[in-house]
Order: C-alpha cells, then structure tokens, then sequence
C-alpha cells in the first residue's frame, strides 16, 4: 500500500489493530520514501497472491517514479485497481502505456472528487 505519509500511518495503524482478521500479507509505503524503498527487481508471484490498489497516488507521481513504481509494483500483480487524476495531465487513454498492462475496464470516478473537466477514473486491470 502506498500512500501520503499520514494516510500510511493511519492504514498502518488499523490493519495492526485488526491483525486477527486481516491474514494476507502486505506492506505500506508512504510517497515521499517510495522513490527510496522500492526494490529494482520484483520475485515472481503466484497468480493469487498479487493485487494492486491504489487510490490517486500513481498519476501523481513524476514521470520516472511512475515508470519505477509499474516496474516493481504493478508489474507482479496479474489484477488490481487504481484511481486515474487527469488533473496532473495523464490522460485516461494513456493508461495502458503507463501501466504495462491491458486494462479490463476504466469508468468515471462515482461521485465524483475532481471537477467534471479534469476528472477522476476508477481503472480496472
């Protein structure tokens, strides 16, 4: 998981205090270190134990940290969900690229968070 320092702290402080029944195995990064902590080669994964999530970090990101980040995170996971900002100037259509993965599906973020002219994207691969 990654996400701003504080969203981390926060999600790392409730799986920690619901650790009885959260079994699955994770880690959380915050935004500012991810530069820093993410590894250059990835260990291959089963196809089940790998799904990506994240929620606006990705396209806010600069164009060498994104090409980083799908490297080692995206790349491993046989699915996963993210939230696309238009609002940072990546276009919807441009996801495939970014990713290195085929999409399954991209809708218009419901309800919305962004406005109508540079919206938000729930993306599905």
């Amino acid at each position: 998981m990654v996400d701003l320092p504080n969203s981390s702290n926060l999600t790392r402080k409730y799986l920690e205090a619901h650790s009885n029944v959260i079994t699955i195995p994770y880690e959380i990064y915050d935004s500012i270190s991810l530069p820093s902590v993410i590894p250059t080669t990835t260990e291959a994964q089963s196809p089940n134990e790998c799904f990506f999530i994240s929620n606006y970090c990705f396209t806010a990101l600069d164009s060498p940290t994104m090409a980083k980040y799908a490297e080692a995170l995206i790349k491993p996971c046989t699915h996963g969900f993210l939230v696309w900002q238009t609002i940072f100037g990546e276009n919807i259509e441009n996801t495939d690229s970014y990713l290195g993965k085929n999409t399954i599906k991209k809708t218009l973020e419901e309800p919305l968070t962004a406005p109508a002219n540079i919206p938000n994207y729930f993306v599905y691969f």
